[in-house]
């Protein structure tokens, strides 16, 4: 046998030196190994790193992604702190649970296509052009019925102040 009979009642097992769990500094030490230790032997750290991951990403949902869909009037557009000379009220922003947005401008400017968000950024990519890139807006304040995106337009800094429409 490989083993001492164990000497006390907790159980806990004396190996002989060189026995192949037995990890020691000398060959003539023994090493105790208490029933807790026995139970985490075949645990590797990528098991534990993985479940620690999931119960991260499981915990950190962005309660933004229920507060975001809807659908959204325009009220009043700002660069550099001025109002623009334009008709807010024209704007309308439309985003789903599916992930998918629908928007219109000024001057009949629309777009559509795939949302996402990563903290407190909106990305949007349109996808009825096919020359369109990402782009992502800061979502600088979202309330209930309020939303306020922030962005750079033509190295200026642009507010657009949004209203959710009421839900009929």
């Amino acid at each position: 046998h490989d083993t001492l009979t164990p000497f006390w009642p907790y159980g806990e097992t004396l190996l002989k030196p060189n026995h192949p769990q037995t990890q020691t500094h000398t060959p003539q030490s023994y090493t105790h190994r208490t029933p807790f230790a026995t139970m985490f032997e075949n645990v590797t750290i990528h098991r534990i790193w993985a479940l620690g991951l999931l119960l991260t990403v499981g915990s950190c949902t962005n309660p933004r992604l229920e507060q975001l869909p809807g659908e959204w009037q325009g009220t009043q557009v700002l660069e550099e702190g001025e109002p623009l000379p334009i008709d807010p009220s024209v704007i309308r922003l439309s985003i789903s649970t599916e992930g998918t947005y629908w928007y219109e401008g000024t001057l009949k400017y629309t777009e559509a296509g795939h949302w996402s968000l990563k903290k407190d950024l909106f990305f949007t990519r349109d996808t009825t052009r096919a020359d369109a890139e990402e782009k992502a807006v800061l979502i600088e304040r979202l309330e209930e019925d309020t939303l306020v995106l922030k962005m750079n337009e033509s190295g200026k800094e642009r507010r657009a102040f949004f209203l959710r429409e009421e839900r009929e």
